[in-house]
């Protein structure tokens, strides 16, 4: 690129100096309108490299914000999953707790029946004693 711009500089400043010698004043004007036109030429070329570098980077600066808008959904949804999963576990170890106060309401209830039941023959055999001595008593 340096060497086009160079060789292209060399042949605007030499074609001059060339046609000078003929002696008409075109070949100057002429010499000086295709460096003007040469030099809004390279002008337009820069900037359109520089728009296009401009471009570039607006893209980059446009990827990396889709890419952290992207990172930061991500996020959001690992941790509305995080959290659902907690409430499910959370969920599950009320259910067992329930479960397992259930089973020892169930077992007290079993024990009560069973320490009614014992207390009840208990006394019908304290009953029967005093029955069966009564009885004696009158035959004796």
């Amino acid at each position: 690129m340096k060497k086009l711009a160079m060789s292209l500089l060399l042949l605007v400043t030499a074609q001059p100096v060339i046609y000078c010698g003929h002696g008409d004043g075109a070949a100057v004007a002429a010499g000086l309108g295709g460096l003007m036109v040469g030099s809004m030429l390279g002008s337009a070329a820069s900037d359109s490299r520089r728009h296009s570098r401009v471009e570039e980077k607006v893209d980059r600066v446009q990827r990396e914000k889709d890419q952290e808008k992207v990172s930061q959904l991500q996020r959001e949804v690992d941790k509305k999953e995080i959290e659902n999963k907690l409430e499910q576990q959370r969920l599950m170890d009320q259910q067992r707790l329930l479960n397992l106060q259930q089973e020892r309401d169930r077992s007290n209830t079993m024990l009560y029946i069973l320490l009614g039941v014992i207390i009840l023959l208990f006394l019908i055999v304290i009953g029967l004693g005093i029955f069966v001595v009564n009885a004696r008593r009158k035959h004796d």
